[in-house]
C-alpha cells in the first residue's frame, strides 16, 4: 500500500470519525436539551405543588383559629355559669375582669392560630417561587443549547484537521506522495 493510500485512507478514517463525532455532539446536545426541559417542568410541578400547600395551610389555621374561638367562648360560658351558681353577680368587679381576661386570652390564641398558618403559607409560597425562578433558568440553559451548532462546531475540528493534513499532503511534507519510503 502506498504512503498517498494510506493518507487518503487517513484522511477519510478522520472524515468518518468527525461526522460520527458530529452525531454524537448533536445527540449529547439534544439529550441536555431535553433533560433541562424535563427540570423545568418538574419545577413547575413543584410550584404548583407549593401553592396548593400553601392553601391547605390557610385553611386549615382558618379552621383551627375558629376552633379556639369556640373553645373560647365555651371557656368563657363554663366561667359564666360557674359564678352564677355562686352568685357572683357577672356585671362587675372580679367576674367582670375575669370573663374580660378570657376574651382578650382566647382572641390573642385565635390571631396566633391565624398568624401562624399565614407564616406556613408564605414559607410554601416562597418555595413555590424559587421553583419557578428555577424553572426559567432551566428554560434559559436549555433554550441556549443548540445541538446543530454543536455538530457543526465538532464537523468545523474535523474539516480543519483533514484539510490540515491534505494540504501538508500536496507542499511535499515527509507524509506527501513525492517521498518515497519504499512502499508501492
Amino acid at each position: 500500500m502506498s504512503i498517498e493510500a494510506l493518507q487518503l485512507f487517513s484522511m477519510g478514517s478522520s472524515l468518518l470519525g468527525g461526522l460520527l463525532g458530529a452525531k454524537g455532539s448533536y445527540d449529547s446536545a439534544s439529550a441536555s436539551k431535553e433533560a433541562y426541559a424535563i427540570q423545568a417542568a418538574i419545577a413547575r410541578a413543584n410550584a404548583q405543588t407549593s401553592e396548593a400547600q400553601a392553601q391547605l395551610a390557610l385553611e386549615n389555621g382558618q379552621s383551627a383559629e375558629q376552633n379556639t374561638r369556640l373553645r373560647t367562648r365555651q371557656v368563657i360560658g363554663s366561667q359564666r355559669a360557674a359564678m352564677a351558681a355562686n352568685g357572683i353577680d357577672l356585671g362587675e368587679g372580679t367576674a367582670t375582669d375575669i370573663l374580660t381576661t378570657s376574651t382578650f386570652m382566647g382572641e390573642r390564641d385565635a390571631l396566633t392560630v391565624r398568624t401562624n398558618a399565614a407564616r406556613e403559607a408564605w414559607g410554601y409560597r416562597v418555595q413555590g417561587t424559587n421553583a419557578i425562578n428555577n424553572a426559567n433558568v432551566m428554560d434559559q440553559a436549555g433554550n441556549a443549547i443548540n445541538p446543530g451548532m454543536a455538530a457543526a462546531g465538532s464537523l468545523l475540528t474535523t474539516a480543519s484537521s483533514v484539510a490540515g493534513t491534505w494540504y501538508q499532503r500536496g507542499k511535499g511534507s515527509p507524509m506527501s506522495s513525492e517521498m518515497s519510503y519504499g512502499w508501492t
